[in-house]
């Protein structure tokens, strides 16, 4: 059967009823929606703004240059912090220089083998923060023998000071005392390290400091005495003169001897006699100042140098009874040779003395032909160094010498006795010279320090036939003192016609008088020590206790009657001094005619510290006539 198809009709009344009427209503909701959104939006963005587009998202592109700018920016940002960080916590007021630890040593410069002699190592933290673990490392000297140290040393080797910590400021010191023993002349060097470590820093810093000493003088003096000449082929005393020169005693002192290959020695003469077995002399307990000699004799071979010499070694016996080297001196002995002795003598003695200003010395000399052969034409040169010292002009030389260049010259022509010396004949030439003052130098012309002797002897033939030689003798050195001066006076006026005194005058019998006494020191050349100035009143004169004094102590004596200035020093940058006092008399009816005596003689003592010498001076008597006072000068006689 045929299925037949029906086709289904649509009604446009249908249609419009079950389709268009949900569509419409749906359409109204969406744009009320849309009119709410709308109203929202322009809410947000203001009623004249327009409303973006959000339906779609667009991305903005950055700049390049804005990217570097901001890495750039965050890198000087994290630098500059950094910087900011370390300066607070290493820098400001906590920060550590390095340049700010002190560490010095004190010593006396020089210094005396032997000698006990302290060590003060100072150490200070000038730095603004505190250091810490800080320890004190000391090199000791050559020959030094450790004592004491002021803290102790925290080492079995007493070289090392465990110090903690420095506070800022903070300072401190280590005294350390010993004994150096060295030779003369030689020096002694004490180094010190100071290891410390700085607060907030993890390594350590070190501080270096050294001190140099030279040992200028001993505790043991020696001294080598031998005859004035040494004759080789002949025998000669010799002894060695050991001196203590410390102020304690010395237990043990070992003296070696080292002669020369050229010395030949009598064994048998040694007093007293060395240690069998080292050969050297043990001196037990030698007291201070004291000396102890050994002697012995011996006689320099024919082929001896002209000089030689003659070692002492010196050991001290340590606290461990151990020797340790003191000194080692070498003494030169000047060996004679030839046909002709010769010496040279000033005042009477063959070594050079210091001088004053217008000192005279008298000089000899002496020759011996010790030969077999006989000597002639000799002809005889004294020399002299810093011979502007000498007054030319007052020369007092019998033998009319030659004169010429500081030099005086005597022949045959002068003196006959030169033309020939037979073998053991001698002779003697005599001569004086007076030196010149200190006025007699100009204002700025120099003036020599010392004065310097020597003689030559030229031997033009020796026996018919053999050549010449020439001797010289030791050259004798004359330092000169220094120009102190002394000047005493007295006065009743000044110089400005002021009346210093009272009483009448001249002076008058049962009357009192009272007069002023001027002491005046004058110096320029070298520094002087422990000066006294002195006198003695007589027993009419009396001290009125009224007294002036630029320098030192001035006293009078009840008891002695004495009148006495010291001083410990006059340096060179003081060149005058003062002191004056009062003195009254009251004259008796023995005194009436006569002129008064107010005080004798002063007398200056004291020691020139260049030369060591004693300087002695003496100014005359001052009397009641006054000398150089232009007023009451010659006013004096007792009326």
């Amino acid at each position: 059967m045929a299925k037949k198809k029906i086709k289904k009709q649509k009604s446009p009344q249908n249609n419009q009823i079950t389709d268009s009427a949900p569509k419409q209503e749906k359409g109204k909701e969406m744009a009320e929606i849309k009119t709410d959104v709308q109203k929202e939006l322009q809410s947000i963005y203001g009623t004249e703004g327009e409303v973006p587009d959000m339906s779609k998202l667009e991305r903005i592109k950055k700049s390049k240059w804005s990217k570097i700018l901001i890495i750039t920016f965050s890198f000087l940002l994290v630098i500059s912090i950094a910087t900011w960080v370390g300066f607070l916590i290493f820098g400001g007021l906590n920060s550590f220089t390095g340049e700010n630890i002190s560490l010095e040593i004190e010593a006396p410069a020089d210094i005396a083998s032997g000698e006990e002699i302290t060590y003060t190592i100072h150490y200070a933290n000038k730095e603004k923060i505190p250091v810490s673990r800080v320890e004190a490392v000391v090199n000791y000297p050559k020959g030094f023998i450790f004592k004491e140290a002021v803290p102790a040393p925290t080492t079995e080797g007493k070289n090392t000071w465990s110090l903690g910590t420095l506070a800022k400021g903070e300072k401190g010191e280590i005294k350390i005392t010993g004994q150096i023993l060295g030779n003369l002349e030689t020096q002694e060097t004490m180094s010190a390290v100071l290891n410390y470590r700085p607060a907030n820093f993890n390594s350590d810093f070190q501080e270096a400091t050294s001190l140099t000493s030279q040992i200028t003088s001993s505790v043991i003096g020696l001294e080598l005495e031998h005859d004035d000449q040494v004759v080789a082929g002949e025998e000669t005393p010799l002894t060695i003169k050991i001196t203590n020169n410390k102020k304690d005693n010395l237990s043990k002192v070992k003296i070696t001897l080292n002669f020369p290959d050229s010395f030949i020695v009598d064994e048998e003469s040694f007093d007293p006699e060395p240690d069998p077995e080292t050969g050297s002399w043990i001196i037990e307990n030698l007291k201070s100042s004291e000396d102890s000699k050994i002697k012995l004799n011996g006689s320099f071979a024919e082929d001896s140098a002209d000089k030689e010499q003659i070692a002492v070694t010196v050991e001290l016996e340590t606290a461990d009874e151990e020797w340790a080297l003191q000194q080692e001196t070498a003494f030169d002995v000047e060996i004679l040779k030839g046909d002709l002795l010769v010496s040279l003598i000033a005042n009477g003695d063959t070594e050079g003395k210091p001088i004053n200003f217008g000192d005279t010395i008298n000089y000899s000399l002496v020759y011996q032909n010790k030969g077999d052969t006989e000597v002639q034409d000799l002809s005889i040169t004294a020399k002299y160094e810093g011979g502007d010292l000498i007054d030319w002009d007052n020369l007092s030389d019998d033998n009319e010498g030659e004169v010429k260049d500081n030099t005086i010259t005597w022949t045959g022509d002068e003196i006959r006795d030169l033309r020939s010396v037979k073998p053991d004949e001698e002779g003697t030439i005599d001569w004086q010279i007076k030196l010149k003052n200190k006025s007699d130098f100009g204002k700025d012309e120099a003036i020599p320090g010392e004065l310097l002797a020597s003689v030559e002897i030229t031997i033009g033939e020796v026996g018919e036939s053999g050549s010449g030689s020439t001797v010289t003798t030791t050259t004798l050195t004359h330092e000169l003192n220094s120009d102190l001066t002394l000047n005493a006076k007295g006065r009743y006026y000044n110089d400005d016609n002021i009346a210093l005194g009272t009483g009448p005058l001249p002076p008058e019998v049962g009357k009192t008088t009272s007069f002023r006494i001027f002491w005046e020191l004058q110096n320029s050349v070298h520094e002087v020590n422990n000066v006294k100035v002195k006198t003695i009143l007589p027993d009419n004169v009396y001290w009125t206790g009224k007294s002036v004094v630029s320098a030192g102590q001035l006293n009078f004596n009840v008891n002695t009657r004495e009148i006495i200035w010291t001083i410990n020093r006059i340096p060179l940058t003081v060149r005058k001094l003062e002191a004056n006092f009062e003195v009254s008399v009251t004259p008796s009816e023995s005194d009436a005619n006569t002129v008064l005596t107010l005080i004798p003689e002063t007398a200056l003592e004291a020691t020139d510290k260049t030369t060591d010498d004693k300087i002695s001076l003496v100014s005359g008597a001052i009397t009641s006539n006054l000398d150089g006072d232009p007023i009451a000068e010659g006013k004096g006689l007792v009326e």
